[in-house]
């Protein structure tokens, strides 16, 4: 018939790809319908968008706390 199932994962697990460039690329029309509250989203939030999808998790726990610390700061 064709491939095994073993022969197909490993042939795909060889496949050379570039995940970011993927993801920025493919994500940036996406991310400029997003809307926010009282509007679209504009090139700051993009940006910022963009950089947190590009973190590893750890980082991105990292960035979460910070924001949050930074968002209780200004109501305080």
């Amino acid at each position: 018939m064709g491939m095994s199932l073993g022969d197909l994962l490993t042939a795909v697990d060889d496949m050379p790809i570039d995940l970011l460039s993927d993801i920025s690329e493919d994500c940036a029309n996406e991310l400029s319908a997003l809307t926010k509250e009282g509007g679209p989203m504009d090139d700051m939030d993009i940006a910022l968008t963009t950089l947190i999808l590009q973190l590893s998790p750890e980082k991105k726990a990292e960035a979460l706390h910070y924001l949050q610390y930074l968002a209780n700061r200004q109501e305080g």
